[in-house]
């Protein structure tokens, strides 16, 4: 297993129900390699640990000398997981409402 860690904090930048992206330094990891994930999520009143392992589905090469990886999540809390995911779909569900609203007065 490749534990992606870079001395700093890696923020998801993409993420579904099965899926988590992370841009990394180009030579962290490959297509098909497993990895474990560790880190914390944070809710608006407090954070959860998480951990989990998955495969590398996709890399994707970036801009800025860095790749994106796609990791299939495979063991993992789906509790805490989807919690996270819903709770993001929610406050984009409010932000997309809002913005309508205030299109819509215009």
């Amino acid at each position: 297993m490749l534990k992606i860690y870079d001395g700093e904090r890696i923020e998801a930048s993409e993420y579904d129900k099965h899926h988590v992206c992370f841009e990394v330094e180009s030579k962290s990891c490959a297509q098909g390699q497993l990895v474990q994930i560790e880190g914390l999520i944070k809710f608006t009143d407090d954070q959860v640990a998480f951990s989990g392992s998955g495969k590398i589905s996709r890399v994707q090469t970036q801009e800025n000398a860095k790749i994106k990886v796609t990791i299939e999540l495979r063991s993992h809390d789906k509790d805490i997981w989807n919690r996270f995911v819903d709770v993001l779909q929610n406050r984009q569900d409010h932000l997309d409402k809002l913005f309508a609203s205030m299109k819509d007065d215009e």
